[in-house]
């Protein structure tokens, strides 16, 4: 199909298949406002402008891989998804997930978002998969909850990765990641191991008051940071530096209202 216009299906109810793989939509496509779908195909798709899925339920497997967006994807506002395939796929724009719960995994292996992405207020999240993706601005991962992993080894950021604002994660994978400029986790809850082995973090790395279980260790092995490695007030059972230099201070208290860092046993 190939629409010069927009594709409007806001308040639309799908009880089967809707396919539009290899669809050209010149301007936006709505799929908002409390509509409902079942399985959705877009592999291949072209969207001229958003992509708008705002407080829709979708309750099958939407697959959007090689997709092309040319501004933003929202999918916010406490919609619903299943399982999201936006493998490869490209976004003009930002990605913003805010609000919304993904009850199955969400797949954006080797996706580019020229912008933004945002995955905070008290989103939820199973396993997130953004191995080798490209985010050319910030990550937002404030607030939320993951019952599942986060994968994001190989993952290039050109600016900061935030995860903060008593987020709840599993097991998290930055091995090689590339973050232009900080990776901040503080305030946040590990129930996994951290990896971050090969990670090249151009600022600082902040884990203030950041817990992290017990009866794993951080892996932090040849890495690279670009300034400071703070670590104040987390409780820490062991950490690995074996090769990372740290080109500015390494921080295990502070002098501006921040506890020691708690060394804990296994």
């Amino acid at each position: 199909a190939k629409i010069s216009g927009q594709l409007n299906m806001s308040r639309s109810a799908f009880k089967g298949l809707l396919s539009l793989n290899g669809a050209v939509v010149g301007q936006h496509l709505f799929m908002s406002e409390q509509a409902s779908f079942h399985e959705i195909e877009l592999t291949g798709a072209r969207i001229g402008g958003q992509l708008i899925m705002d407080g829709s339920t979708f309750h099958d497997k939407i697959t959007m891989s090689g997709t092309e967006v040319g501004q933003d994807i929202s999918m916010r506002d406490k919609a619903s998804f299943q399982e999201v395939d936006l493998t490869n796929s490209k976004i003009g724009g930002q990605l913003i997930m805010d609000g919304s719960t993904f009850d199955a995994t969400l797949a954006m292996s080797g996706a580019e978002v020229l912008q933004d992405l945002f995955m905070q207020k008290q989103a939820g999240f199973q396993e997130v998969n953004l191995t080798n993706a490209k985010i050319g601005g910030q990550v937002y991962i404030n607030g939320s909850t993951f019952a599942g992993r986060l994968v994001m080894n190989g993952v290039k950021v050109g600016q900061s990765i935030l995860i903060r604002e008593q987020t709840k994660l599993k097991e998290v994978n930055l091995a090689n990641a590339k973050i232009g400029r900080h990776l901040d986790l503080s305030d946040s809850t590990f129930d996994g191991p951290l990896h971050l082995g090969g990670a090249d973090i151009g600022d600082s790395l902040f884990a203030r008051s950041t817990v992290f279980p017990v009866e794993y260790e951080v892996i932090l092995h040849f890495a690279s940071i670009g300034s400071n490695l703070d670590l104040s007030g987390a409780p820490i059972n062991a950490i690995d530096l074996t090769g990372t230099p740290i080109r500015g201070e390494l921080r295990l208290g502070s002098g501006q209202g921040h506890q020691p860092t708690i060394w804990v046993n296994a």
